[in-house]
């Protein structure tokens, strides 16, 4: 079974730099969407059984709770951390992780992984 991770941003440096550090962390071939249209392209266009590891997608957690790519997400198990960069979304409670921007790498490794940074 193949695996898969997304990375949905808008900016394609930033986008890089997310894609170099999960393919570093073995986490799969990369789809890579400025936004939620195309990686809704994207997931439809995976083979039958593939596998999404994790998603990394920019957007505001209050729309993104109730988007058609967080149902798609949901349905397929994968992971997913938001980036947002507004102080208020990152300090209130969701039920996904929020990755606050700017952002260390180390900070994206402890969300995928559950450790807290030095």
């Amino acid at each position: 079974m193949q695996s898969y991770f997304l990375v949905c941003v808008r900016f394609s440096l930033v986008a890089t730099d997310i894609v170099a550090t999960l393919e570093e962390m073995g986490l799969g071939t990369p789809l890579v969407a400025g936004g939620e249209e195309e990686a809704l392209r994207h997931l439809t266009a995976l083979p039958p059984g593939a596998a999404l590891r994790v998603a990394v997608v920019e957007a505001p957690p209050a729309q993104f709770s109730t988007s058609p790519l967080r149902v798609r997400l949901d349905a397929m198990d994968a992971r997913t951390i938001l980036m947002s960069g507004a102080p208020t979304e990152v300090a209130e409670p969701h039920s996904f992780p929020v990755l606050p921007t700017p952002f260390f790498t180390e900070d994206l490794i402890a969300l995928i992984t559950g450790a807290r940074p030095a």
